[in-house]
Parts: C-alpha cells; structure tokens; sequence
C-alpha cells in the first residue's frame, strides 16, 4: 500500500488522541494551536491523518491563509509527527511526496514547510528530492525531560533556584488564567517589543490559552513578594509535550530569581499531569545569548531541525 494522507476526517476528539499518542508532539500541530490560528490569522485547518500498509502512521496539520481568493499561504509547521518508534523510510519520503503533489509552490501561492526533522545532510536529500528548496534557518530550542532532576540543573542555575526558594515568594498556579493571564500578556508583550524578542504575540498566547484551557492545557505561573506579583510564565501542554510559551518577570523578579522558581514549579505540576517533555520554548544565541545561557541552565537536551523549505 502506497503512502495516503486521509485529510479532515479525524474529530476533535481523534485529533486530541493522536497528538497524545505521538512522541514529542509539537505545539503547531496540536488542536489548540489550530483554533488560535483560525482566530489570530484567520487561517484554514486541514488535518490529515497519515497511513502506510501498517495502517495509521502520523499526523500532519497544515493551514492555509487565503487572500483576494487567488493569493494562498500554507504552513506546514513542526509536523509530521510519528506514532510509532519506527516508521519506514518509504513512509517518511510517501508523505512528503503527498504533500508536495496537495500544495505545491505557485506563483499564487507561497508554501513555508518546517517540517519536524533534525538539521544535517540525510534530512536535507530527504527534502530535495520530495522538491522543497530551503529558504531559511532551522530552529533551535532545548527540551527537559520529566521529571525534572535538580543534579541535572547548571550549578549556577541550581544556586538561583535555591536563592529563590528561601527568598519568600509565593507561586500562583493557575489553569484557567481569567485574572492572572491579561496582566501577565500586557507586559510580556510589552517587553517583548521592547527588547525585540522573536516570540508569539499577546494576541496569539491569549487564543493560544482560551483554546487549551477547556482540556486543561494551559498553566499561569505568578511569583509574588510582599503581595506584589514580580514574575509571571504561561506553559501549553500538547500530548506528551509541554512548551514554555511567554515570560516576564520585572526588576524585584530578576533580583529574587524568580522565573527559576515558577519553572521548576511548572515542571513539577506538568510531571504530575504525565508529561513527559518540556520545550523551552527557542533559544537564540546570537540575538538573545542572555536568554538562551538561562534556558541552557536547566541541563535539557538542545536541538536542531533542518529549516524552513517551500
């Protein structure tokens, strides 16, 4: 049997049970990031579920912006994902085949296919000879693997956890974000303009959370001292997977280390609700070497994928 992918036949329900059963499902091709990118950007979905002569083998989520009823932009992004440990080789090349023959680059259309594949030569041969053409950097980000373990941790890294732990802060664990979730947007994306981080917009993180919220995906950490709150991070689970979406933490935060705290406590809470992973969200070290050293304190694992192709 030939590679096929069965587009928009899957229910939420289906959806949800695929990127459970996917290891290392990622954040744009879960359900949640559908719906907030149908309101943020007014996007199409189309959920395809992936078979092979074994029967189901992936998923892959793709959405589609139209525009003037000609003009198209498709985004393929973080996908496919696997749902089993091995997944053969013709399988893999099958899918990106069906993707190239669905949606094709056109002068009417501009596809932008990051597909889930780690940097190096065997990835790129993979995609040029489905027909991708690479046009930019991979992205980088690093995962921990839960439960957390403190020996894991960066010296300094643990030293600022500890100073943070014996600083008297309070944490705030909120899963549904209706008071702590505005203040925490408002300033994060204010920051964000500020110091000109790459990152989602307030606007997205908050469709992001109303999406997620009714499974219980989404996290509101607050840190607070002396009844002011100091610090703030909001955390998405998708299947297996969690990622750290936005932070902000002000000047009396940063002197108490507070962003240490609300990320061990989030793992905590994540690993109590069987995840498995947690992405910090993208390193960048050449445009925020500072953020990218904190990220790396926690011991993860960094990785690579190949770039974006169309």
């Amino acid at each position: 049997m030939a590679t096929e992918i069965v587009w928009n036949q899957a229910t939420v329900a289906d959806w949800r049970r695929l990127i459970a059963g996917a290891a290392g499902a990622t954040l744009p091709q879960s359900g949640a990031y559908a719906r907030a990118m149908v309101v943020t950007e007014r996007q199409v979905p189309y959920f395809g579920v992936i078979h092979d002569a074994a029967g189901e083998a992936g998923c892959i989520l793709v959405l589609e912006r139209r525009a003037l009823k000609a003009l198209s932009r498709v985004s393929i992004h973080r996908g496919p994902l696997w749902l089993r440990p091995e997944v053969p080789g013709e399988t893999v090349t099958g899918t990106l085949a069906v993707l190239r023959r669905r949606w094709p680059t056109r002068p009417w259309r501009r596809v932008s296919f990051i597909p889930e594949l780690a940097a190096g030569a065997t990835s790129h041969a993979l995609l040029a000879d489905a027909g991708y053409r690479r046009v930019g950097d991979g992205y980088r980000s690093i995962v921990v693997d839960l439960p957390a373990c403190r020996d894991a941790l960066r010296a300094t890294w643990r030293h600022d956890l500890q100073r943070a732990e014996r600083g008297g802060l309070s944490v705030e664990i909120d899963r549904h974000g209706k008071t702590t979730l505005p203040w925490l947007l408002q300033l994060a994306d204010l920051d964000r303009k500020l110091r000109g981080y790459r990152g989602p917009s307030a606007k997205l993180a908050l469709q992001l959370m109303l999406a997620a919220r009714p499974d219980g995906d989404g996290l509101v950490l607050v840190a607070s001292h002396g009844g002011e709150r100091i610090a703030g991070i909001l955390v998405v689970r998708h299947g297996d997977t969690a990622t750290y979406l936005i932070g902000w933490t002000g000047a009396e935060g940063r002197r108490l280390c507070a962003t240490h705290l609300l990320l061990w406590r989030a793992m905590d809470v994540l690993a109590a609700d069987g995840v498995r992973r947690f992405d910090l969200g993208g390193i960048n070290p050449e445009e925020a070497p500072g953020l990218s050293l904190f990220k790396r304190g926690l011991g993860g694992r960094e990785y690579e994928l190949i770039g974006t192709y169309t």
